[in-house]
């Protein structure tokens, strides 16, 4: 998976037991990436949101 200029990979289990895990990202237009996501085919986990935290969420 190619997310900007990094590639970040991502398998199933294997030789490793298979564990949940989440992966955040950062980006600079979170609506846009997320539209942009949800048009290619990505399947949606929850809807991003406005937090009171440091991070956005969005």
């Amino acid at each position: 998976m190619k997310i900007g200029d990094p590639i970040v990979m991502v398998s199933g289990d294997g030789e490793r037991e298979a564990m949940p895990a989440f992966l955040y990202v950062y980006v600079e237009d979170t609506d846009e990436t997320y539209r942009r996501a949800i048009g290619a085919g990505g399947e949606p986990i929850e809807e991003p949101k406005d937090t009171p935290m440091a991070t956005d969420e969005r």
